[in-house]
């Protein structure tokens, strides 16, 4: 039987794991290669418990030549999703064990691949990824991050960005030594100073907010928010109909940006 409950498939070089059918809950994902670069170094993944009504759903977007991104966002998405599953299949997670969790498992990866990094004497150009995820539980949704794959909330009209950019301009913003309007022009906009198997410590943000009915979340590498900026995907969610049109959308949108990296995008309607 639960071999039956269990989807892995493979779309391009972007790994899907969908280990629950997901027809009661408005989930949709999808990721586009781009129109510039030739290897999908992304990863995406979810899980959905029916019983318990709980979800985890994550974007990685690899970094390393030589495919090292690929398989650093693929073991992670296959990773968190795996102890996921195992941990939470016969109870419903409360909030804070779930932030613990999280936690305790990026910290895990992070080890791993880290020491794969040092074992190859990769350390000039390790691999590693970023990562972005929700997971959602009872009367909350616990986001957590590293690196600027983004969490973002659709509620009564606004949308709010739940995490916040382990980037170079970011801590520029924040310093005030930059604008965001500057940041986006920035020849240093896509370099970030954190991210899952690059450095031996890793201090991922976990933070716990509330879940209401009509919240709906995005989840997203920054091949989207390249291309779209915030209010145009609040736009897109507010005229769409379901999460798949959400997802459909917002890549046609950044490849008529010009496509200039990866984008995946996950989209998860509150019912």
């Amino acid at each position: 039987m639960e071999q039956q409950n269990a989807e892995n498939a493979a779309v391009g070089r972007t790994q899907i794991i969908d280990l629950f059918p997901a027809s009661s809950f408005n989930v949709a994902a999808d990721s586009h290669v781009g129109l510039v670069r030739e290897n999908n170094e992304d990863s995406y993944a979810y899980c959905v418990n029916h019983k318990h009504r709980t979800a985890l759903l994550l974007v990685a977007d690899g970094i390393g030549g030589n495919a090292g991104g690929e398989i650093a966002s693929r073991f992670t998405a296959q990773s968190v999703i795996s102890h996921w599953r195992k941990l939470t299949q016969d109870k419903t997670p409360s909030a804070d064990w779930t932030g613990r969790f999280m936690i305790s498992i990026l910290n895990e990866i992070n080890k791993k691949l880290y020491n794969t990094n040092v074992e190859q004497e990769n350390l000039t150009a390790p691999m590693g990824t970023t990562v972005a995820a929700i997971a959602l539980v009872p009367n909350y949704v616990v986001i957590a991050n590293a690196g600027d794959s983004r969490v973002y909330r659709i509620r009564d009209g606004q949308i709010e960005q739940l995490t916040e950019d382990h980037s170079l301009v970011q801590k520029f913003i924040n310093e005030g030594k930059m604008t965001p309007e500057e940041a986006e022009e920035s020849p240093v906009s896509h370099v970030i100073y954190k991210s899952i198997g690059v450095q031996e410590e890793l201090y991922p943000d976990v933070r716990i907010e509330d879940r209401k009915n009509g919240d709906r979340f995005i989840i997203c590498s920054d091949g989207l928010t390249g291309h779209l900026r915030d209010k145009e995907i609040l736009q897109v969610v507010e005229n769409s109909p379901d999460a798949k049109s959400v997802i459909r959308t917002l890549i046609s949108g950044a490849l008529r940006g010009g496509g200039k990296d990866n984008v995946t995008v996950l989209c998860y309607y509150q019912q």
